[in-house]
């Protein structure tokens, strides 16, 4: 989803969406748009006419992204109402909190792993105080967020889920895996600067979570105008 200037008037699909994910490998797209002065879900298969993949996009995550063209593409179905977008962005942000936070607790658990059997003046790093501070502050930071996205989930589940808490959840757990995953990087010294080191892939892709359905700003900008009403 990008924006709602796509159209799907007569249940064809016209318009663009930028930042599409996984564009080329799916089979269908969910698609935001208005129809009929309406909005709502369009779901188009990416083999209909008029589905074009205009331009593949480069993601700091390295997540297939495009931008994706629809010249009255017809939609298999449709999910009326704003209700249904607004759905839409409230799970992909719980989602979006869920990789932050799992991407943020592997790099916890490297680092642990690493700081054991990494050895200097004579000892494993992991037995100097400064760095068991170092962990023992990260490994709150994850657990806080391990347990406000179970709960968040739960909410789902029940239906019970509202749009303040979704944010705290989510500007916490977007914090928190770039704390972490940058800390870690530090603890592991050189090594965790290699692209080709696991530590990296979880970076890059905690990053790209922390900003999928708007970042940590946007998240507590909410929390705020909810707290000033």
């Amino acid at each position: 989803m990008h924006d709602l200037a796509t159209t799907g008037e007569d249940g064809a699909v016209s318009g663009e969406k930028r930042f599409v994910e996984y564009a080329r490998s799916t089979d269908l797209h969910l698609v935001a748009a208005s129809r009929n002065g309406a909005s709502g879900l369009a779901i188009v298969p990416t083999s209909a006419e008029g589905v074009s993949i205009e331009q593949d996009l480069a993601s700091i995550g390295k997540t297939p992204q495009a931008i994706v063209a629809y010249d009255g593409a017809r939609a298999d179905a449709w999910i009326e109402g704003e209700a249904a977008v607004e759905d839409l962005r409230r799970l992909g942000s719980a989602l979006a909190s869920l990789e932050s936070y799992a991407h943020a607790q592997r790099a916890l658990d490297m680092t642990v792993d690493y700081v054991q059997t990494r050895v200097q003046f004579g000892r494993p790093i992991g037995s100097f105080q400064a760095v068991q501070m170092r962990l023992a502050d990260l490994a709150t930071r994850v657990q806080a967020s391990n347990f406000l996205v179970h709960e968040l989930l739960w909410h789902f589940g029940e239906g019970s889920e509202d749009p303040e808490q979704i944010a705290v959840v989510k500007a916490v757990t977007a914090q928190t895996v770039a704390q972490v995953t940058q800390d870690c990087h530090l603890l592991h010294g050189g090594i965790g600067f290699i692209t080709e080191y696991d530590l990296y892939f979880h970076t890059i892709r905690g990053k790209e979570a922390s900003l999928r359905f708007g970042g940590a700003g946007g998240a507590l900008r909410t929390v705020a105008n909810a707290l000033l009403d």
